[in-house]
């Protein structure tokens, strides 16, 4: 494990890389995930195709119950529950 400096360049933060860290060449793009515990993970991407679907997949996993509920309501299997409070009247 190496100890880094996080340094200000402009409104960022960046942190230099050694050079013996493979698949972070100059140009390469990153995907970057702060972890619940507070860690940085950093994936190389291969292209920004693969990057967005890495997010999607992250956006659907963390949503997939409302998704499955809606994929059901298109499909006639299910209704949507409001949250109205009791005796409200219904929207128009």
């Amino acid at each position: 494990m190496d100890i880094m400096k996080v340094r200000k360049v402009g409104n960022s933060r960046t942190i230099t890389l050694p050079h013996r860290f493979a698949g972070f060449e100059e140009g390469s793009h990153v995907h970057v995930e702060q972890l619940a515990t507070g860690e940085v993970l950093i994936t190389p991407v291969r292209d920004q195709r693969e990057s967005f679907r890495l997010v999607g997949r992250q956006v659907i996993n963390r949503h997939r119950e409302s998704l499955d509920r809606l994929a059901a309501y298109d499909r006639g299997e299910a209704t949507i529950a409001t949250n109205r409070a009791p005796g409200a009247a219904k929207p128009e």
